[in-house]
Order: structure tokens, then C-alpha cells, then sequence
């Protein structure tokens, strides 16, 4: 695939700790995220010395980029628009997160071939889930016929006249690419970390 993946992996995290690198399921978290960007050329960008060598342990062909420490309040987009020149990026990107360690390569091959449809001007993956709707004018919770399409933030396809025209990488036409319902967990908080460690075990 022509199409470089790019991971934002700050290195300080409020609510977990360290939780970029720190071990689930027997490896690092980043690590399962890793697996899945085979045959793409792939780059993390970090603001941590300690995440760059756990990342050059698991291979020397990630491309570590250097950044300065990152501030509260970054959004994806920034992140990408701060490297883009160091990376020489042009064109379509991949983004991924360190901390959706459910991705499977063919998540990421799927995303991408919906984006080179032609069809969106970026794709977001995400779960369909059939779920029951409050109603707040009705005494009753309305069974849904219909899927409910939640992000949950493992992988986005945008290119950068999309990010510099919308400031958002998922901007423009804006495609969906389904993933399996379990993917539905990114890794923010201690609960969340022991679901999906409970998930990757099984």
C-alpha cells in the first residue's frame, strides 16, 4: 500500500499513565497496533524517548519522528499538519490510534479501499450496533430497526487538502468502514484497558 500510516504517541496521559506502551495482554499496547500496519510504511510520532525505543524493539522499519513535548488541547489534525513537512506528506495519509489495540491489517486494507473508491474525501472506521433509543418525549425506549454507527477512533483515511480545507481529518464527504463489534473499546481509562485485555486474551 502507497498510502503511509502515521500514529500520534504523546507520552503523557492523565488518566492512564504510560498507557501508550504499557503492557496488555503481554505486550506493549502499541504493539498490537503495529501488527496491523504491515506493508505500509509506517511512522510514529512521539514526544518520548521511552515510547521511541519500545517501538524500535518491535522493528526497525517504523520511522520514529521526533517532536517537541505535545500540549493539552492538541487535536489529531494539528498533530499531522505539525509533521507533515518532515515527512514530506502531500498526498492521503493514514492515521491510527496507539491505543486501539482490537485493529487488524485487514481493518486497515478495508478502510482504505473504501477511501480509493473515490467515493469520500476521508473514511473513519467504526462498530454498528443495534441498540435500544431513549425517546425523552416518550414513556418508552424505542427498539432501534436501524444500526446505530459509533466511531471508535482505530483508523482514519484523509489525504491533506482535506485536513487543510476542514481543519479535521475526517472532513469533507466523510466515508464509513466497519469494523467488529468489539473494536468499539479505545483505551482511555482503567476500565477500558481491562476490557480489552479480557477481549485480546479471548
Amino acid at each position: 500500500m502507497n498510502i503511509p500510516i502515521i500514529i500520534l504517541a504523546r507520552g503523557g496521559s492523565k488518566r492512564l499513565p504510560g498507557k501508550n506502551i504499557k503492557e496488555i495482554a503481554g505486550r506493549p499496547m502499541i504493539y498490537w497496533v503495529l501488527d496491523a500496519c504491515y506493508g505500509f510504511q509506517t511512522y510514529v510520532a512521539t514526544d518520548s524517548a521511552e515510547i521511541a525505543d519500545c517501538v524500535l524493539n518491535y522493528s526497525q522499519w517504523i520511522e520514529i519522528i521526533g517532536r517537541e513535548p505535545v500540549p493539552d488541547g492538541q487535536t489529531s489534525a494539528d498533530g499531522i499538519l505539525s509533521i507533515a513537512c518532515k515527512i514530506k506528506l502531500t498526498g492521503a495519509f493514514i492515521t491510527m490510534q496507539a491505543t486501539s489495540p482490537l485493529v487488524r491489517s485487514v481493518d486497515v486494507q478495508n478502510a482504505v479501499k473504501l477511501y480509493e473508491s473515490g467515493r469520500f474525501d476521508s473514511v473513519v472506521s467504526g462498530v454498528a450496533e443495534q441498540r435500544r433509543r431513549w425517546m425523552p418525549d416518550a414513556l418508552y425506549c424505542e427498539q432501534n430497526k436501524y444500526p446505530v454507527y459509533t466511531v471508535n477512533g482505530a483508523i482514519f483515511v484523509s489525504s491533506m487538502d482535506t485536513l487543510r480545507k476542514h481543519r479535521d481529518i475526517a472532513g469533507g464527504k466523510c466515508g464509513f468502514s466497519p469494523m467488529p463489534l468489539a473494536t468499539y473499546f479505545d483505551i482511555d481509562t482503567p476500565e477500558e484497558f481491562a476490557i480489552v485485555e479480557r477481549l485480546l486474551h479471548n
